[in-house]
């Protein structure tokens, strides 16, 4: 765990060395941008190899239940949405699917920027944001579509206000609109919201002492953390200490090592009470700074790492913890430098 955390140094010493240029900054974007979109062609292509050479075999995984029931339930000739649906999606890849959704957000907000150069470049842009929403959607994550739909919701507020014809903000209006309509009604995409709605709605509690297999899972990690936190709020568990607690009071309900689920809850044990306010004010006056310098791409990337800090403990793995040290540390000191030039 202190190697994750250490990540968090290490990049803005090393982009502080060599430089946030904005060059640098540009070719960051792009070739995330590009990556994220190869990554997601390679997860649509072997999901539809394997639909057509393995179609009758459905494949165990984390959301074997619920994946089955809905396959069975809605048989649509040669689709296997089990292939789809979250953890079979990311798992050609092997990566967490939460963290890939969060990826493709990212590498949306990122397209958008790059928008404007040449018409060739605009369409290639708008065809990879298309393909990443269309996947965000396929994959099914939850809260990756929360952010999705939050995300899109700002971008087209904010290009409208900043539009000057009427025909203009009526086409950002329906474009948004468009998307949200068509691909929420992805099957798979739909079924995992209704799932979640329904558990939420429902008076049996039993289900949450499942850790894993429940979409109500969280809640249960979420009251363990505060209960934890309630016995230690001023100086907390520390780095080592923390997963000790933590499999500690979930050892009845399963011995699997869980953390929190939350990175606010896992920065309130860790460093207690101080540690989890230095945490977010340190990231609110970072999104203060962003929206008062304009950069406003900056800021939305932000959000949408606060947002799914509310539902994984992003910073606590390498993969996530390295998307935000490096793209934090180049978009602040990249602002840093140009405020040191207009002065």
């Amino acid at each position: 765990m202190l190697e994750t955390y250490l990540t968090l140094a290490i990049f803005p010493f090393l982009i502080l060395l060599t430089g946030a240029t904005a060059k640098r900054k540009y070719l960051s974007k792009l070739s995330f941008f590009i990556g994220s979109i190869a990554a997601a062609l390679f997860c649509l292509v072997l999901a539809l190899w394997k639909n057509h050479t393995d179609h009758e075999r459905m494949i165990h995984n984390w959301n074997f239940v619920e994946t089955l029931k809905f396959y069975e339930d809605h048989p649509i000739g040669l689709i296997n949405w089990g292939y789809f649906l979250y953890m079979e999606f990311a798992s050609s890849i092997k990566f967490h699917p939460t963290y890939l959704g969060v990826y493709f957000i990212t590498a949306i907000i990122f397209g958008i920027s790059l928008l404007g150069r040449s018409r060739w470049s605009n369409t290639f842009i708008i065809g990879g944001i298309f393909l990443l929403i269309t996947e965000i959607f396929l994959l099914s994550s939850k809260m990756s579509l929360i952010i999705l739909f939050i995300v899109l919701l700002l971008v087209t507020i904010y290009a409208v206000f900043h539009s000057s014809k009427r025909i203009q903000r009526a086409t950002l209006i329906s474009f948004f609109a468009t998307i949200i309509i068509v691909l929420a009604l992805f099957p798979a995409s739909l079924y995992r919201v209704q799932t979640i709605i329904t558990d939420l709605g429902s008076s049996d509690n039993t289900a949450q002492q499942d850790l894993s297999s429940t979409n109500l899972h969280r809640i249960t990690l979420w009251e363990n953390a505060v209960h934890l936190f309630q016995e230690k709020p001023i100086t907390g568990y520390g780095l080592l200490g923390t997963k000790k607690a933590m499999d500690a009071c979930n050892a009845r309900y399963t011995t699997t090592h869980f953390n929190t689920h939350n990175q606010y809850l896992m920065f309130l044990l860790i460093g207690g009470l101080l540690g989890g306010l230095l945490f977010l004010a340190g990231q609110l006056i970072l999104l203060l700074r962003s929206i008062r310098a304009a950069d406003y791409i900056y800021a939305v990337f932000l959000l949408t790492i606060l947002l799914s800090l509310l539902t994984e403990n992003l910073i606590s793995r390498h993969t996530g913890v390295v998307l935000y040290a490096f793209f934090n540390a180049l978009f602040y000191l990249h602002l840093c430098n140009a405020r040191d030039e207009k002065i």
